[in-house]
C-alpha cells in the first residue's frame, strides 16, 4: 500500500502524533503510523521497512524521547540510506536539543518546530507542498463530505428497506408454514378420530356377532356360561376352571379362585432388598401398590427383565394361563371372609380341589407390595384365611400361592 507520509515518532509522544494524524485526516493526507500498521504475527522491522519505502515523505517527530529511541534512530538511518534526502522532513515537537549526530545529518535540511510552525496550517501546508498538492478548499471539502454522507445515508436506507422486506417475507412464510402445519394437524386429527370411531363401531359389531354366535351355542339355564353365578359356584368355560368368590350385581361377571395351590417365594433373590436399606438414599420400590386388582400389579412387574424367574409367585400364577394372576391384598381379604371362605371350600372339596388353609400358621401371598421400609428389605403383604389378618413378610420367604382370574 502506498502512503503520503511515514510518521516516525516515539510512543511516549503519542498524543502529539495523534494530533498530527488527525490534521492529516482532515487534509486528505494518507499516512502510516506503527500503532495501526503492525498486526499480530508480523515482524516489526519488515513492516516498518516496507512502510518507509512505500511512503513519499518520512516525517520525523524530533523530541527528547525520539532521540533516545532505537526504533526512530533505525527508521531515520534506513530512510537516509533508501530514500531521497528531500523526502525526509524533521519536525521538532519539544524544546529539547537535538544530538550533534542528528544535527549533522539534518544540516542541509530546513527544520521545522512545533512552536514556530503549528501543525495547522504550517506543517500540513509544508507536507502538501512536498507532495505537490494544494490544500483542499473548505467549501469543496464540506460539499464532498456532504455528498459522501448523503450516499452513506442512501445506502443505509436501502439496506434497512431490504432488511424490512426480507423480515416481512420471512414472517409471511412463517405464518404460511404455521397455517399449513395447523391444517395438516387438523386433518390428521380428523382422520384419526374417524379411524378410532370406525374401529369402535367394528369392535362393537364384532362383539355383537360373537355374542350372538355364542348365545346360539349355549343355552341360558342359570348355570351356563351366559347364566348368572353366585359365590361358591363352580366355573368352567373351557379355558379356565375355578370357584367363584366374587360376582357383580348382574351375576354374570366376577372372579374365580384356582382349584389348586402351591408354595413359592415372592422374590427369588434373598439379597434383592439390601439396596433398599434405610441408610440408602435411593430407595426405589417396585411400585406394586394396587390393593384392589392384582392384574394392575402384574402389568407393572411384567415390565421388568426376567420377571418370571425373579418373582416366582407371579410366574406360578401366569403359568396357569394368560388370564390368571396373583391376587391383590383386598382380593385375598374378600376370599378370607367367613361366608365366602366356607362356600368356596365346599365346592373345592366337591371338585377335588385343594381347600383353602385356615389357621394363624398359614398365610397367602398377595401381589401388593408392603409399605414398611424400616427393615431395609423388600416386603410384600400376606393374608391369613378366616381371620383376614394382613401381615408383612420378607419377599424372599416362601408362602402359599393361590391364583385368581376374572370372568
Amino acid at each position: 500500500m502506498q502512503y503520503d507520509v511515514f510518521i516516525s515518532y516515539s510512543r511516549k509522544d503519542t498524543a502529539t502524533a495523534d494530533r498530527i494524524a488527525a490534521a492529516f485526516d482532515r487534509a486528505g493526507i494518507s499516512y502510516f503510523i506503527d500503532r495501526q500498521g503492525i498486526g499480530g504475527g508480523f515482524e516489526f522491522p519488515v513492516v516498518l521497512a516496507e512502510a518507509i519505502l512505500s511512503s513519499r515523505i518520512v516525517l520525523f517527530l524530533g523530541s527528547k524521547n525520539s532521540y533516545e529511541s532505537k526504533f526512530t534512530n533505525a527508521e531515520l538511518t534506513f530512510a537516509f540510506n533508501e530514500k531521497p534526502k528531500n523526502s525526509i522532513l524533521p519536525y521538532i515537537i519539544d524544546g529539547s536539543t537535538m544530538p550533534p549526530a542528528l544535527r549533522f545529518v539534518f544540516s542541509s535540511i530546513n527544520w521545522r518546530t512545533l512552536e514556530s510552525h503549528p501543525i495547522e496550517p504550517a506543517l500540513v501546508e509544508d507536507v502538501l507542498h512536498l507532495l505537490g498538492r494544494e490544500r483542499r478548499d473548505g467549501k469543496a471539502e464540506a460539499e464532498r463530505r456532504a455528498r459522501e454522507q448523503a450516499e452513506q445515508e442512501r445506502v443505509a436506507r436501502e439496506q434497512a428497506e431490504a432488511e424490512r422486506r426480507a423480515k416481512e417475507q420471512a414472517e409471511r412464510e412463517r405464518k404460511e408454514r404455521e397455517e399449513r402445519a395447523a391444517r395438516e394437524k387438523a386433518e390428521r386429527e380428523r382422520i384419526a378420530r374417524e379411524k378410532v370411531e370406525a374401529e369402535r363401531r367394528a369392535k362393537e359389531q364384532a362383539e355383537r356377532e360373537r355374542t350372538e354366535r355364542e348365545e346360539q351355542q349355549f343355552r341360558l339355564n342359570g348355570r351356563g356360561r351366559f347364566g348368572t353365578f353366585r359365590v361358591g359356584d363352580y366355573y368352567d368355560d373351557g379355558q379356565k376352571e375355578g370357584v367363584v368368590f366374587e360376582v357383580d350385581s348382574t351375576g354374570r361377571h366376577g372372579k374365580i379362585v384356582s382349584l389348586q395351590e402351591t408354595t413359592a417365594v415372592w422374590a427369588a433373590d434373598k439379597n434383592f432388598g439390601t439396596w433398599l436399606r434405610s441408610d440408602n438414599p435411593c430407595k426405589l420400590w417396585l411400585g406394586l401398590k394396587d390393593r384392589e386388582d392384582g392384574r394392575r400389579n402384574l402389568q407393572r412387574i411384567m415390565q421388568l427383565d426376567n420377571w418370571e424367574k425373579r418373582y416366582p409367585a407371579f410366574g406360578v400364577c401366569v403359568g396357569m394361563g394368560p388370564e390368571w394372576y396373583l391376587p391383590a391384598v383386598d382380593e385375598l381379604k374378600r376370599l378370607a371372609e367367613s361366608s365366602v371362605y366356607d362356600a368356596v371350600n365346599f365346592t373345592l372339596s366337591e371338585k377335588r380341589g385343594r381347600r383353602l388353609l385356615a389357621g394363624r400358621e398359614y398365610w397367602y401371598w398377595s401381589s401388593t407390595e408392603s409399605d414398611d421400609a424400616t427393615s431395609g428389605y423388600l416386603c410384600a403383604q400376606c393374608v391369613r384365611m378366616i381371620t383376614s389378618d394382613v401381615v408383612d413378610d420378607f419377599a424372599y420367604n416362601s408362602g402359599y400361592v393361590r391364583a385368581v382370574a376374572a370372568f
